[in-house]
């Protein structure tokens, strides 16, 4: 297989020539991080309409069985994706808690709802993610 971008990826997986076995397979060979970006970047992508949700439960499965690792910050990567993530996807948070763990993931969320300016959708996502990982309110 030629080493493919993150994009390539990505666009293999919403035109539904890649699943699960395919990118576990480039998830050998090329490593975590380029998964990591093809399947973490369909969480980003606004352009995706109606697609919206059945692109982020398929890249959220995948995300959660597979585990690529990364090496960007929790703290980024959960801010980034609070406008754009379908709330009832909720690999993408539990792949958060096993990949960096759930302490980690409590003060991150902790640390962004107390010191960011959120929109009313991110503050949901915010409280999304504290149900889905069973994190108390902050206070």
């Amino acid at each position: 297989m030629n080493k493919k971008t993150a994009e390539e990826i990505r666009q293999k997986i919403y035109s539904g020539h890649w699943r699960p076995r395919e990118v576990s397979l480039a998830l050998e060979k090329l490593g975590g991080e380029i998964i990591f970006d093809a399947l973490y970047g369909i969480f980003l992508d606004k352009s995706r309409g109606e697609r919206h949700f059945t692109d982020q439960e398929v890249a959220g499965k995948m995300l959660y069985e597979l585990q690529p690792k990364t090496s960007k910050g929790l703290k980024l990567l959960v801010r980034d994706c609070l406008d754009n993530w379908n709330l009832s996807v909720e690999e993408l948070p539990f792949y958060f808690r096993d990949v960096f763990g759930k302490e980690k993931l409590e003060l991150v969320v902790n640390q962004i709802e107390t010191s960011e300016v959120l929109t009313e959708y991110e503050s949901k996502a915010i409280k999304t993610i504290r149900w889905w990982c069973g994190f108390k309110e902050n206070a």
